[in-house]
């Protein structure tokens, strides 16, 4: 081969040769600015983040705070309903050892019944109170659920 034509085929390898260059710098600055914009997101989304931990967090601690509010507003509610209630049941116990008819009787048990009913209402709004305040304590005792389905069914009645 001639010098003339090695100098022309060495003059292609050096133009692709810096064609290749050129194409590796665009690709290269792509990717950087690719990257740089990558990071950007990533450092905003990594602050709303923060932010809405932060936004949660203030809400759990608001959430904790208006249910223990609610708890002590049932246990004080519970606690001020029982107190007449009880005395509304100790008047209908002395009453029934009076002499009444048949009929008066009649009314008189079933406002014993209710007054128990509710009673045992206000003990359940209590004792969901404790649930929440992790200091329910369970009770076993025996159930007939024929008494339980007659003592509904007369209040109705």
């Amino acid at each position: 081969m001639d010098s003339g034509r090695w100098e022309r085929r060495l003059e292609r390898e050096r133009a692709k040769t810096l064609e290749l260059e050129r194409i590796i710098e665009d690709k290269t600055r792509e990717l950087y600015l690719a990257n740089e914009k990558l990071r950007e997101q990533t450092e905003g989304l990594e602050a709303q983040v923060e932010a809405r931990t932060v936004e949660l967090r203030a809400a759990l601690k608001a959430a904790e705070s208006a249910n223990r509010a609610k708890t002590e507003f049932l246990a004080q509610m519970s606690h001020e309903l029982r107190t007449p209630l009880h005395g509304l049941t100790g008047t209908i116990d002395a009453l029934s050892r009076t002499t009444l008819s048949e009929q008066q009787r009649h009314y008189l048990d079933l406002c014993q019944s209710s007054a128990e009913r509710l009673l045992r209402v206000i003990g359940e709004v209590l004792d969901f109170a404790r649930v929440e305040a992790g200091k329910l304590e369970f009770e076993l005792r025996p159930t007939r659920i024929q008494d339980v389905v007659e003592a509904a069914a007369s209040s109705f009645a």
